[in-house]
């Protein structure tokens, strides 16, 4: 989950829905979220320097989903950087399947299985808020550890910090392609009516000198919480 400096603290590391119906609402803005990597690479990174395009909309009863325009990664203080396509978050959907939620998230790249281990960490991940204060409560990530083969995921528990990963988490983890799914119970965050939520990537760099200069990833939608505030509402 999101490792903000001063909200959810992960293992060593710092920081980081809809109604049935057929409204939609388009945003443009411009970038907003967080992301690393070189500006050099064509191949891996991308610049943002353009508008991207928001679509919050609810396709069916109990989905909600929004695209998120590509190359809009910025760093923790909402500065356009270039970053890896995989943390380039392209579309993300929250829905309900019996007693399940199921949160989806497609990016503009293949995730990879493995991470270099000079490099730092790459999360990807929701943060739910159910009791409306505006600040997360619950946060269901996946992570990829550098120097380790194969991935981390799990439910962080804002209040008592208590996480349950891997082989704890309550639910199932999957990736496929440039889509990754984590399924989930909802009992396990408490069972809420309704809640609000946001979608996140988080490009990790590993030394102090190239965090404070490259750090980011990115936020669904641009304006999310921490950096606008904005919150997507479930269901």
């Amino acid at each position: 989950m999101h490792r903000n400096n001063t909200i959810i603290q992960g293992k060593t590391r710092r920081r980081r829905l809809i109604l049935p119906g057929v409204a939609v609402l388009v945003i443009f803005a411009t970038a907003a979220a967080a992301g690393c990597g070189s500006s050099s690479d064509a191949q891996s990174g991308q610049n943002a320097t353009s508008p991207a395009l928001n679509v919050e909309s609810r396709p069916s009863a109990g989905v909600v989903e929004a695209i998120d325009g590509m190359g809009d990664t910025v760093d923790p203080n909402g500065n356009p950087v270039s970053a890896p396509r995989e943390v380039d978050i392209t579309d993300a959907s929250v829905s309900k399947d019996g007693q399940n939620l199921k949160f989806t998230m497609e990016v503009s790249g293949r995730l990879p299985n493995t991470r270099p281990a000079d490099t730092g960490a790459a999360e990807w991940g929701f943060l739910l808020d159910t009791n409306g204060d505006g600040k997360p409560d619950w946060g269901v990530y996946a992570e990829l550890p550098p120097g380790q083969n194969g991935w981390s995921y799990g439910l962080y528990n804002q209040s008592t910090k208590a996480r349950q990963a891997d082989k704890q988490f309550p639910g199932s983890f999957s990736r496929d392609g440039s889509t990754l799914t984590l399924t989930i119970n909802q009992s396990a965050f408490g069972s809420p009516a309704n809640f609000k939520w946001t979608a996140y990537s988080d490009d990790i760099a590993a030394t102090a000198v190239a965090r404070q200069a490259q750090q980011g990833g990115d936020h669904v939608p641009n304006d999310a919480w921490p950096l606008g505030k904005h919150w997507l509402d479930y269901p």
